[in-house]
């Protein structure tokens, strides 16, 4: 497996007052593993499944990131991200 970077990092807060800026695909499922908040978001495992396809190669980094991104937004602690893709942050 090969890790992959992201054309930009995606912004999140996993932790009260602790912002992560995510750069890679590989720190994308670290992060997911271990820093996400706990509970049930069916986001949250397509996006751990799409990061493991992206590391093995079968699909883009610029999916793996989207994924984050939608799991990030269904958790309530997306920050940041490039508003070109076509996501919007979440009004708080």
């Amino acid at each position: 497996m090969k890790d992959k970077p992201f054309h930009k990092p995606v912004v999140v807060s996993p932790r009260f007052g602790h912002l992560r800026q995510i750069r890679t695909v590989a720190e994308a499922g670290r992060v997911l593993l271990h820093e996400w908040p706990e509970g049930l978001n069916p986001k949250n495992n397509q996006a751990a499944k799409i990061i493991i396809e992206t590391l093995r190669g079968n699909r883009k980094p610029s999916e793996a990131r989207r994924a984050l991104i939608d799991a990030a937004q269904a958790a309530g602690i997306l920050i940041d991200h490039d508003q070109n893709d076509g996501h919007q942050i979440a009004a708080e």
